[in-house]
């Protein structure tokens, strides 16, 4: 505690004409780099230095990329796109090939698609909990197209996020030996 009042006793506040007699001109003065020129010294108040504080730890990345490579021949309205191959993921895992399952609560950017032989005037879209994201809805407008979109979500722990077909007027045919279905996901935060 001496030490310190030392420390304190010792900060000074010198003026202008302190400075301009010490021969610095208009340049900051030397005891402290952070005096503006012509202004003067602000005392410099040095302590003990406190606790080190705890090292930052960042959230564990959170994604997960799922895809298909088979043909799929889709016959109804509301049905699930399979989506049977996990590229990679952290976290974030798939039942039923076709269900991606929020690990957390939290906002996540989501990338989906489909690549059709046939399918024109056909709808797909994201689901959460098979309620549809009319937002996020995508028309196939001709046959041998691939359409994709992104978006950023909100989602909780626990949310079931499918990619289906909204509204089927001709049957949906994804294309096989390709990446003909596709959601990528990432929590942001």
């Amino acid at each position: 505690m001496d030490n310190n009042n030392e420390l304190l006793r010792n900060a000074f506040l010198l003026g202008d004409d302190d400075i301009e007699s010490m021969g610095f001109g208009n340049r900051p003065c030397r005891c402290n780099p952070f005096c503006p020129p012509r202004r003067g010294c602000r005392p410099i108040f040095i302590g003990v230095p406190g606790p080190r504080g705890r090292d930052a730890e960042l959230p564990p990345s959170i994604f997960g990329n799922f895809i298909s490579r088979q043909e799929q021949v889709i016959m109804a309205n509301n049905t699930p796109i399979q989506l049977p191959i996990t590229v990679n993921s952290n976290l974030i895992t798939i039942e039923n090939n076709n269900s991606v399952i929020i690990p957390r609560t939290g906002v996540y950017q989501i990338n989906y698609g489909v690549d059709a032989i046939s399918g024109f005037n056909n709808t797909i879209g994201l689901f959460v909990n098979s309620n549809n994201l009319s937002n996020t809805n995508l028309a196939i407008s001709e046959n041998n197209t691939r359409v994709s979109s992104e978006v950023i979500l909100r989602l909780n722990e626990g949310d079931q996020l499918q990619l289906r077909v909204v509204n089927l007027n001709n049957n949906l045919v994804l294309r096989s030996n390709t990446i003909n279905a596709n959601i990528t996901i990432v929590r942001l935060i």
